[in-house]
C-alpha cells in the first residue's frame, strides 16, 4: 500500500479528530467552570460592596468607625479565612456624594459619602484560584466590585409580611 492508499484509508480517522479535539474541549471546559465560578464570587464581592458602603454612611463623620463598619460587614459576608483581606485601607474612600450630577468625589471638608471597594486581588493577597484554567496558563484571576452610598433623600421604609396570610392595612 502507498502513499495513495493511506489517503483513501477511512480506519482509525476518529482517534486523529479525537485526539486533535480533546484540547479545544479541555479549553472550553476550563472556560465555562472557572468563568462560571469567578462570576459567582464576583456578585458575591458586589453583594458584600453593597451592604458594607451603606453601613459605613451611616458612620460619618467618623471615618474611623466607617471604616470599621465597613470591614465588620464585609467579614460577615466574605470570611476572612476562605476570602483573605477583600477590603485595604486604600480602597475606602470618604468624600462627598452630589446628588445633582450624581458624582462622588473623595476627600473634601464635610464628608457624606463613602465609596468600598472590595478585591480579590494578587495586589491583596487572596487572587481567586483557578480549577481548570491552569491548562490554558491562567491560575488566578484578579476581581472586584465597587459600591458608594450617600446620604439618602427620604428615609426608607420597608414592611415585611407573610406571603400567605392575608393582611389588612
Amino acid at each position: 500500500m502507498g502513499w495513495l492508499g493511506l489517503l483513501r484509508e477511512q480506519r482509525g480517522g476518529i482517534a486523529v479528530l479525537a485526539a486533535l479535539g480533546a484540547p479545544v474541549l479541555a479549553g472550553f471546559a476550563a472556560l465555562a467552570v472557572d468563568a462560571g465560578y469567578a462570576y459567582m464570587v464576583r456578585t458575591e464581592l458586589q453583594s458584600a460592596a453593597d451592604a458594607a458602603a451603606p453601613a459605613a454612611s451611616m458612620r460619618l463623620p467618623d471615618t474611623a468607625a466607617a471604616l470599621a463598619e465597613a470591614r465588620a460587614i464585609a467579614a460577615q459576608n466574605l470570611p476572612p479565612a476562605k476570602h483573605g483581606d477583600v477590603l485595604r485601607d486604600a480602597d475606602f474612600l470618604v468624600g462627598t456624594w452630589d446628588p445633582n450630577s450624581r458624582t462622588f468625589t473623595p476627600g473634601g471638608s464635610s464628608p457624606n459619602a463613602v465609596r468600598v471597594t472590595l478585591r480579590r486581588a494578587r495586589a491583596n493577597g487572596n487572587p481567586l484560584p483557578t480549577f481548570l484554567a491552569g491548562v490554558l496558563g491562567t491560575d488566578f484571576f484578579d476581581l472586584a466590585a465597587k459600591a458608594t452610598a450617600g446620604p439618602a433623600k427620604e428615609p426608607a421604609c420597608l414592611m415585611a409580611m407573610h406571603p400567605t396570610r392575608k393582611h389588612t392595612l
